[in-house]
């Protein structure tokens, strides 16, 4: 039987456009288990010259099996941390 844990999407707006990829790609990251180019892939999002992501925050909790309680971060904290990766 599968078990749901706490995630948190962050969405992230570009001034200019990213290496594009067109779909889901999945990360070796510590923080982030999986991202995608929203504006490569979902036409509500479309652009030719700016990217907006949105990036799975995972795990995000001690009961998830983060070191770090993410949860009660700030929004600022989250963030950086997701631009550091």
């Amino acid at each position: 039987e599968l078990e749901g844990i706490p995630v948190v999407n962050v969405h992230i707006w570009f001034d200019r456009k990213l290496q594009p990829y067109d779909g889901l790609v999945f990360s070796r990251s510590p923080l982030l288990s999986v991202y995608a180019d929203m504006s490569e892939c979902c036409k509500e999002y479309a652009s030719g010259d700016k990217s907006m992501l949105e990036l799975v925050f995972a795990p995000c909790s001690k009961e998830a099996g983060s070191d770090i309680n993410w949860i009660g971060k700030s929004d600022e904290e989250i963030v950086q941390a997701t631009l550091i990766e």
